[in-house]
C-alpha cells in the first residue's frame, strides 16, 4: 500500500506526467492520519501558488521600477540621437543590434468634453448604442469622424503625433 501511494504521488507531483481518476484508484484515506497528511499536501500547494504569486508581483514591481527609472535617465536622449540620425537616412526606424527604435505616428484622438452634448449630438443623429451603463462610449463619434471629417458637439479632436517607441 505504502509503494502504491508513494507511487501514485510520484505522478501526481511530474508536472509532466497527466493524472487521470484511474491512478486514484489505489489511492485511500482510510484514517485521520490519510486524511492529515494528504490535506497538508494539498494546503501546501495552495500556499505555494499564492507564495509563487507575490513573487511574480514583486517581480513585475521590480521590472516596472528599473523601467521608469532607464526611461526618466535616458529615454529624452535616445530620442534626440534617433531623430538626429533618421534626418540621414530614409525611414522612421533604426535598427540596432538590441533594439529597433524610432518614431510612429499616432491617430487623432476623439476625447468627449461634454457628456451631455454629444449625447444630445447621438440623439439628434440618431445613432444608437453610446450609453452602457454610465460610460459614454465614443466609438459612433470615431466613426462619423473618419467618415465624416466633422467633430460631433462635445468632442474635441486631440491631434496625432509622432511618438517614440523601442522595440
Amino acid at each position: 500500500m505504502v509503494n502504491e501511494v508513494i507511487d501514485i504521488l510520484a505522478l501526481a507531483l511530474n508536472e509532466a506526467t497527466p493524472f487521470d481518476n484511474s491512478q486514484k484508484q489505489g489511492l485511500i484515506v482510510a484514517d485521520e492520519k490519510d486524511a492529515t497528511y494528504f490535506s497538508g499536501l494539498l494546503a501546501m500547494w495552495q500556499n505555494e501558488i499564492e507564495r509563487r504569486k507575490e513573487q511574480c508581483r514583486e517581480y513585475v514591481a521590480h521590472a516596472e521600477r528599473t523601467l521608469e527609472r532607464l526611461q526618466y535617465l535616458c529615454s529624452n536622449q535616445l530620442e534626440d540621437w534617433t531623430a538626429k540620425e533618421l534626418t540621414t537616412v530614409k525611414g522612421k526606424s533604426i535598427k540596432l543590434a538590441s533594439a529597433t527604435i524610432g518614431f510612429r505616428t499616432q491617430k487623432d484622438k476623439l476625447v468627449i468634453t461634454d457628456k451631455d452634448t454629444y449625447i444630445k449630438w447621438c440623439d439628434d443623429n440618431k445613432v444608437a448604442g453610446y450609453v452602457v451603463e454610465t460610460r459614454t462610449i465614443i466609438t459612433p463619434a470615431n466613426e462619423y469622424y473618419e467618415k465624416e471629417g466633422k467633430v460631433p458637439d462635445g468632442v474635441n479632436v486631440e491631434k496625432g503625433f509622432e511618438k517614440f517607441y523601442v522595440k
